[in-house]
């Protein structure tokens, strides 16, 4: 099943996975950056922070989940030339709370607690800037 909701006058994709519901990153980040919005999921995935969020999430819900390679990608994490994508986490670490998808009309979707947590993250940001 797929649809669609508006949230402040941006249309947000989802689709229903295995009776879970994942929501698209991809449209989330257009509201931050309507050029570009796979850097900004990029920029996000990068932190420390998502990384462990990450990992908690996969651990809990992720039976084949690489915990060691997922370690080895933590420890990488707060080095400053550190790069992660959608696509490499899941090859590296086989993740299922975010689904990549390649091509021309790419979009990444995730499981709706790891895409609240997405959203949220700019709720945050701007907070921070208005104190």
């Amino acid at each position: 099943m797929k649809g669609k909701i508006t949230v402040k006058g941006i249309d947000i994709s989802y689709k229903r996975i295995n009776s879970d519901d994942y929501i698209s990153l991809s449209n989330i980040a257009r509201a931050r950056e309507n050029e570009y919005p796979s850097d900004v999921i990029r920029n996000w995935l990068r932190t420390y922070r998502t990384i462990g969020y990450l990992g908690v999430w996969e651990r809990l819900y992720n039976p084949d989940f690489n915990s060691v390679e997922y370690e080895r990608v933590k420890e990488e994490a707060p080095e400053n030339g550190f790069v992660m994508t959608p696509k490499r986490w899941v090859d590296t670490t086989n993740a299922i709370g975010i689904i990549p998808s390649m091509g021309k009309y790419a979009d990444i979707y995730a499981h709706k607690d790891i895409a609240f947590k997405f959203a949220s993250s700019f709720l945050l940001i701007s907070v921070q800037n208005m104190v």
